[in-house]
């Protein structure tokens, strides 16, 4: 029997709902926006329908903002589900090279040991690059030729974060992961300040 698709709470599913372009130090104003943002609802429905690995690009403004959505993004996953599942969260400390970028983001996804299917929800934070694209273009184009052996390797979805504004960098230096991304969300609302919100160390290791 084919999985019936689940649904969005009543305001994520709002149709025709954006994002309002703000800047807010309170959470729950911005998750109010993710909840209102069609593209993000898609991102949540097709997560929690996949069953095998799925590429998803989110671009942030913000760590916090990133949180935030990967946070909200689990837990909604687990209500449409049932499921408890865990988020893997890569994140190169800040002002690192291209190098350091690559060996603490991609080569954990190459390197980790799988469970089952469906369980785990892996999540490339790229935010704070923002001022760096040079290097960052180079982990796109990295990412985008070892995506075969990625897709073979993981067992839930991938969300690659990008910062804001390079969804076009992305496209052009990852095409082959461009073309097949099941979703795109650009968050133009922002957290910038320090709200009451787990907070993912800046580490090689995988947060969880």
């Amino acid at each position: 029997m084919a999985r019936r698709a689940p649904r969005c709470s009543k305001n994520i599913a709002k149709r025709g709902a954006v994002a309002k372009k703000r800047m807010t130090g309170d959470k729950q104003s911005f998750i109010e926006t993710l909840k209102n943002n069609r593209s993000f609802c898609s991102i949540v429905n097709a997560v929690a329908l996949s069953e095998r690995c799925s590429f998803f690009l989110l671009s942030s403004k913000t760590p916090l903002s990133t949180n935030a959505a990967l946070e909200y993004l689990k837990t909604s996953v687990e209500g449409l589900t049932g499921e408890e599942i865990e988020l893997a969260l890569y994140r190169p400390k800040y002002g690192s090279g291209y190098k350091e970028m690559i060996e603490d983001t991609i080569r954990p996804l190459l390197d980790r040991d799988m469970g089952s299917f469906g369980h785990t929800l892996y999540a490339l934070d790229f935010t704070s690059f923002a001022d760096t694209p040079n290097e960052t273009v180079v982990v796109f184009q990295r990412l985008n030729e070892l995506r075969n052996a990625i897709v073979q390797r993981l067992d839930g979805s991938l969300v690659v974060i990008a910062p804001f504004g390079m969804e076009r960098e992305f496209a052009l230096r990852a095409p082959d992961m461009w073309s097949v991304r099941c979703g795109v969300c650009m968050m133009e609302a922002a957290l910038v300040e320090s709200v009451d919100m787990p907070t993912f160390a800046e580490s090689p290791k995988a947060q969880t």
